[in-house]
């Protein structure tokens, strides 16, 4: 299962799913969680015929990941929550992500993000001194101390026991 959360960025959301379509390279069932948009964003939505949730405040980040989580229930092995300004360049990439965790249900997986252009600092992706690597399958991961929210695969149990915090703010939707 994927979900992306939306409030307005009508532009980005419409790259966003195009470009999921593209180069997913697997199949999906995507779910929308929008927390008041005023851009025009709830009406392409609902044009789009996609399993959406409109909220009539903004629960924030964590509240919407709550709720998707919810929503989404035990039906999903995989939960991939994808920012709607997220564009996945990598074709297969969910593919990939799938067949990692065929293989090792015991990862949570945080792509790469290359060209942030409002914060160039992004989440931190290393530890001093350089992040040590792993090998599952022919794929070779880095182990990071943060993993950032824009795009974050995990197995359905991470969240048997956890929960965002409600009360998260702005872009500090990252795991140490």
């Amino acid at each position: 299962a994927l979900f992306t959360l939306t409030m307005n960025r009508l532009d980005y959301t419409k790259d966003c799913f195009a470009q999921i379509k593209k180069t997913a390279g697997y199949p999906y069932t995507h779910f929308v969680i929008d927390n008041n948009s005023t851009d025009g964003t709830k009406e392409w939505l609902k044009s789009q015929n996609l399993l959406t949730k409109f909220f009539d405040v903004n629960k924030g980040i964590g509240g919407g990941w709550n709720e998707a989580v919810d929503w989404i229930g035990k039906k999903y092995d995989i939960i991939v929550k994808i920012d709607n300004d997220c564009y996945p360049l990598t074709k297969d990439w969910l593919k990939e992500m799938v067949e990692i965790f065929r293989r090792s249900r015991k990862v949570i997986l945080s792509p790469a993000v290359e060209g942030l252009e409002n914060n160039p600092g992004g989440v931190l992706r290393e530890r001093q001194g350089g992040s040590p690597y792993v090998m599952i399958n022919d794929k070779i991961l880095g182990i990071v101390p943060y993993l950032g929210g824009i795009c974050f695969a995990s197995p359905i149990e991470l969240y048997d026991n956890w929960r965002f915090d409600e009360d998260m703010k702005g872009n500090k939707d990252f795991i140490l």
